[in-house]
């Protein structure tokens, strides 16, 4: 099987060296330093143990040097999805898929337009990584893959499955997969989810991360309560994952974002616990009014655990601010204020921090 990893971030190189053992792996990106140094040295990663490993693997710049791959694998910002999707289509050989394991909630109909909907798969990653310099990452946490499953592809997703799960990778297929069903936001290009206006795309030159983790009970909470026609309707199981995890990320990286801050100290003052708990209840409303079952009980309760057991982590948003890169806020925060919008499902408190990161931007 030939891999084509596209992104020279973190998770890039994360899962590139981890694949390069079972398959053979072509790395493409924009950073002209990241893939001359993959192209030189290989990828080195480092452990969790202090262990420190290279894997030789292919890169390049130009999808024009990349062999057909069977699968493309997109681990880019969710800002540069459209270019990645691109290459996608053109590296893919006739009978490959593509699969995005990006944050955020529009990657999956931007994917599907790009390489047909048939050829697209939507899946989320609980991996966490560190870009220490060109080439070289620190493996920062381990955690569950999921992909949704469309029954065309459903074959090459379970091979696919079992090469990561060969490469180290907790892997599963799951129900689901149809890209446009997945998310809201779609078109060729970025635009404010309101009001139609373009928002800037640049090259990736930083890290990655990616902090949180899911638990299994099924949303019942209060006063969000789960009808029987919204049960009868819940979107697949990728869905609720991409969901769950975008309620997460919805209500801790735009506060680290804006008060710079590492995760723990969300927490350290009843104003700050508000806001994050408005963020997150806003955001499992929307996900609730469109019909997804979230992986846990209370939106809340499961923000600040992910808080409290990635204390002193920086959020991927915050890596971004500090470092003066775009964020990937329009796919996260803004896509939930659009949806709500479209849905009668309201999100002030979405809204004013989308608007708060996209003007500090």
């Amino acid at each position: 099987m030939r891999i084509a990893v596209l992104g020279t971030g973190a998770l890039g190189c994360v899962f590139a060296a981890r694949l390069a053992g079972q398959a053979e792996v072509w790395m493409l990106g924009t950073w002209a330093e990241g893939v001359a140094a993959v192209q030189r040295d290989g990828v080195r990663v480092h452990e969790m143990d202090g262990a420190t490993w290279q894997a030789r693997v292919n890169a390049a710049v130009d999808p024009a040097q990349v062999p057909s791959a069977d699968v493309a694998l997109l681990l880019v910002k969710s800002y540069q999805t459209d270019r990645a999707a691109a290459w996608a289509a053109q590296v893919l050989a006739p009978a490959g898929f593509a699969v995005t394991l990006q944050n955020g909630l529009d990657n999956g109909p931007r994917l599907a337009a790009a390489v047909g909907a048939a050829r697209a798969a939507v899946g989320v990653t609980f991996e966490g990584a560190t870009l220490l310099g060109p080439g070289q990452v620190r493996h920062a946490g381990r955690g569950p893959i999921h992909i949704g499953a469309r029954p065309e592809v459903a074959g090459r997703v379970a091979a696919f499955v079992d090469l990561l799960r060969r490469a180290g990778f907790a892997a599963e297929v799951v129900s689901g997969g149809a890209a446009e069903e997945n998310v809201i936001l779609s078109g060729s290009e970025r635009r404010d989810p309101l009001h139609g206006q373009d928002s800037e795309e640049s090259p990736q030159h930083g890290r990655d991360s990616s902090l949180e983790s899911r638990c299994g009970a099924p949303w019942a909470a209060d006063p969000l309560r789960v009808t029987a026609q919204q049960t009868a309707i819940a979107k697949s199981a990728i869905d609720g994952i991409l969901w769950g995890k975008a309620v997460v990320n919805a209500a801790i990286n735009p506060l680290t974002a804006l008060w710079r801050v590492p995760n723990g100290e969300l927490l350290a003052s009843a104003d700050r616990r508000a806001l994050l708990a408005a963020l997150a209840k806003e955001a499992a409303a929307v996900a609730v009014a469109r019909g997804v079952v979230l992986p846990y009980p209370d939106p809340v309760a499961r923000v600040e655990e992910v808080c409290r057991a990635t204390a002193a982590n920086h959020s991927s948003m915050l890596q971004d601010v500090e470092r003066g890169r775009p964020t990937e806020i329009d796919s996260i925060n803004g896509v939930i204020v659009a949806e709500g919008r479209r849905l009668g499902a309201p999100t002030p408190v979405n809204e004013t921090v989308w608007r708060l990161v996209r003007g500090s931007g």
